[in-house]
Parts: C-alpha cells; structure tokens; sequence
C-alpha cells in the first residue's frame, strides 16, 4: 500500500472506513501535515491516534514534587 496523504481529517477517517480491513496497525497517516498512527481499539474498531503521543519524550521526565519522610 502506498503512503498515505491527506488534506482534511474528513476525507482520511473516509478512507480509513473503506480500508480498515487492508490497513496495518501501526501505519502512519498524515492529515494537513500531522502524523497519525493507525491503532485497534478492539472489535473491529480503528483509531487514528496523533503521533506525538506515542513518541518518548527526549529527555527524561522530572518530578516537581518534593519527597518528604514521616
């Protein structure tokens, strides 16, 4: 299958709906320049969900909480 290309979220969720049973989880679409991957949510149910998401954060996260003992 060919990448993926989109204007406006209409016409991907479209697409999708015509080719959730030929398309891969965890295939990346892109709508108006935002990457979004492909996921199951059970029952033949497909997501785009946005990319960022999923993505690590580059530097590890710190908390701001103080710890205090008893």
């Amino acid at each position: 299958m060919k990448p993926q290309e989109f204007t406006a979220i209409d016409s991907a969720v479209d697409w999708l709906k015509r080719n959730r049973k030929t398309v891969l989880v965890g295939s990346v679409v892109v709508v108006a320049g935002v990457a979004f991957v492909v996921l199951s949510a059970g029952a033949g149910l497909v997501v785009l969900a946005p990319a960022v998401l999923l993505a690590e954060p580059a530097t590890p996260f710190e908390s701001w909480m103080a710890e205090a003992a008893p």
